[in-house]
C-alpha cells in the first residue's frame, strides 16, 4: 500500500447553499495520501491498484490515427482560447455586458444572467451581482479544504477515480469545487478532446436561445477530470457563479462516506457515441450488450486504462441552480 501521512486537523468548515456546514468531527487523525489532490503539484498522482503511486497519463489515438502519450496538467483555473479575440459578441446579451474576450471572466461574466446564486465562501449577498467574492480565492479555499480529503485511485474498469481518504468525509449540499482548463469554442474542439470537455453557458438563456462554449480539460485542468460517472451519482454540477463569473460547480448529493467514489451523471449524450456505462449501479441505462444491469460499469474504448473517462455536461444533463 501506498505510505500514508497525517494531518491532525479535525474539522473544516463550508459554506453550502447560503448556510455554513460543518464537517463531522474526525476523532482521529485524517490521513493524507501520497495520491491527495495536492495544490503545490503540477501533475495528478494515482494509487494504482497494486499500492504503488503513479503519474496519471494518457495514451490516446486521434482522428488521423495518431497515437500520442500526454500527462495532464494540474491547473485550477481556466484560460481563454486564443480563438475568442475574433469572436463578435452575442446578440442575446444584455447591452451591460461588456465583450472583451480577452479574459475568461468577460466572457463567463454572469451579468446577463443575474439569477444565479454566488456560492462564495462567507458569501453575505448570495442573491445579489455584486457580492464582491473573489473566484481565485473560492477556488484556492475549496482546494485547501477538499484537496487533503481527497485522493485519485485507479478502478476496476473505470481507469482512475476520486475518493474520499479513509478517516475523512464531506457533508451532504457542499459544492466542493469547480471544472477548470480552456475555455473554447465547439468548433475549435477537436472531437477526440469531448471527453475531458464540459458546456458552459454565455450569458443567460433567452427565448430558447444561448450561446454555449465548452471548458476543456484534456490536456490541462483540475480534479474534477478524474470524477467518474454514475447512474446513481452522489454529485451533480451546476451552473452557479463567484463573484460575477460563471462555474460549472460539483455539489454533493448526499453526505460522502470515507472510502466512497466521487460520482456525477455524464448525462444520455455521452453514451450515443459507442460507450457502454460501466457504473455496476442497479438499473444501469446504458449497459454493455449482453451484460445483467447489476454488472455494468463505465469505460470508453477510446482510451487506456489509466485514465478516467469523462464527459461534456451536455443541456440534458447540465443543470442551472438559482437556489
Amino acid at each position: 500500500m501506498a505510505s500514508l501521512h497525517f494531518d491532525t486537523t479535525a474539522q473544516v468548515s463550508h459554506k453550502a447553499s447560503g448556510t455554513d456546514v460543518s464537517l463531522a468531527t474526525v476523532s482521529a487523525p485524517i490521513p493524507i495520501s501520497q495520491a491527495r489532490i495536492d495544490q503545490n503539484r503540477d501533475d495528478f498522482r494515482y494509487i494504482a491498484l497494486d499500492g504503488s503511486v503513479k503519474v496519471a497519463h494518457m495514451l490516446y489515438t486521434d482522428h488521423l490515427g495518431t497515437s500520442f502519450h500526454t500527462e495532464p496538467g494540474h491547473q485550477n483555473y481556466v484560460t481563454l482560447h486564443p480563438n475568442w479575440s475574433t469572436v463578435p459578441k452575442p446578440r442575446h446579451l444584455k447591452s451591460v455586458h461588456v465583450w472583451n474576450p480577452t479574459e475568461p471572466s468577460s466572457v463567463l461574466n454572469t451579468v446577463s444572467d443575474p439569477f444565479l446564486q454566488c456560492i462564495g465562501h462567507a458569501c453575505r449577498n448570495p442573491a445579489g451581482y455584486r457580492c464582491g467574492c473573489n473566484l481565485d480565492v473560492w477556488r484556492a479555499i475549496c482546494l485547501s479544504t477538499f484537496g487533503s480529503r481527497l485522493e485519485l485511485r485507479e478502478t476496476h474498469g473505470k481507469g482512475v477515480g476520486a475518493f474520499v481518504i479513509r478517516g475523512s468525509g464531506i457533508p451532504q449540499k457542499t459544492f466542493i469545487g469547480d471544472y477548470t482548463g480552456m475555455l473554447t469554442l465547439r468548433g475549435d474542439l477537436p472531437a477526440f478532446r469531448d471527453t475531458h470537455a464540459m458546456e458552459i453557458g454565455i450569458g443567460r438563456e433567452e427565448e430558447g436561445k444561448q450561446s454555449m462554449a465548452m471548458i476543456d480539460g484534456f490536456y490541462d485542468g483540475g480534479w474534477m477530470r478524474f470524477v467518474n460517472h454514475s447512474c446513481r451519482p452522489n454529485c451533480e454540477v451546476f451552473e452557479m457563479r463567484v463573484g460575477k463569473t460563471k462555474v460549472l460547480a460539483l455539489q454533493t448529493i448526499r453526505g460522502i462516506r470515507s472510502g466512497e467514489e466521487l460520482t456525477f451523471d455524464y448525462g444520455d449524450d455521452f453514451f450515443q457515441k459507442s460507450r457502454i456505462c460501466m457504473c455496476g449501479e442497479v438499473g444501469c441505462r446504458h449497459p454493455p450488450k449482453g451484460a445483467t444491469k447489476r454488472k455494468c460499469r463505465a469505460y470508453d474504448d477510446d482510451y487506456g486504462p489509466q485514465m478516467a473517462k469523462r464527459r461534456p455536461a451536455t443541456l440534458s444533463s447540465r443543470k442551472k441552480s438559482t437556489r
